[in-house]
């Protein structure tokens, strides 16, 4: 239980996990530059993805032909939150004020891209490094063959900027200038 007067519940707590793809595919409203930076993301982790958006950017399309991404084109409805555990509104905050009373009263957490702070989750700026490159110390037994740690850097939504910076110089520590 959180005591209101702790130091602690003054700043939003969150804990940092990794979904697995079998969790089912991810909502995506917005399919606009935001929309494409968080699919490239789900993609690369594994994810399905389902995006709903009238309207798409055309590097999003190349995505969609290849078969990458399932679009509906319309505007989002309470069935999709309802038929999604996670839903991403890479929407402006005007937009997803205006979009995020769908998903009340469903079971669906939701990561609100353009206001943080209105969200359920978040996601983390992230990289996967390789157990050869990751450079362990001896003391620590790492599984035979090679295998790959994700590593993550998140602000909870309050500064994907600065998530993103410290992931650039958390991989250039672990991977070092290998040109």
């Amino acid at each position: 239980m959180c005591n209101a007067s702790s130091p602690r519940s003054r700043e939003r707590a969150s804990l940092m996990i990794c979904l697995d793809a079998s969790a089912g595919p991810i909502l995506v409203v917005g399919g606009g530059e935001t929309g494409l930076r968080k699919i490239r993301t789900l993609l690369e982790a594994g994810m399905d993805v389902t995006l709903v958006s009238p309207e798409i950017v055309p590097e999003l399309e190349a995505i969609v032909r290849e078969g990458g991404v399932a679009w509906e084109r319309r505007t989002a409805e309470r069935r999709d939150f309802e038929e999604h555990a996670f839903a991403l509104l890479a929407l402006s905050r005007s937009e997803s004020e205006a979009v995020l009373h769908l998903a009340e009263g469903t079971r669906c957490l939701v990561n609100c891209c353009g206001a943080g702070e209105l969200g359920t989750w978040s996601l983390a700026a992230q990289f996967r490094v390789a157990s050869s490159v990751a450079a362990l110390p001896e003391d620590v037994p790492s599984p035979a063959g090679n295998h790959w740690y994700t590593v993550g850097v998140a602000s909870g939504g309050r500064s994907p900027a600065g998530s993103a910076a410290l992931k650039r110089r958390l991989r250039h520590s672990l991977e070092g200038d290998r040109s």
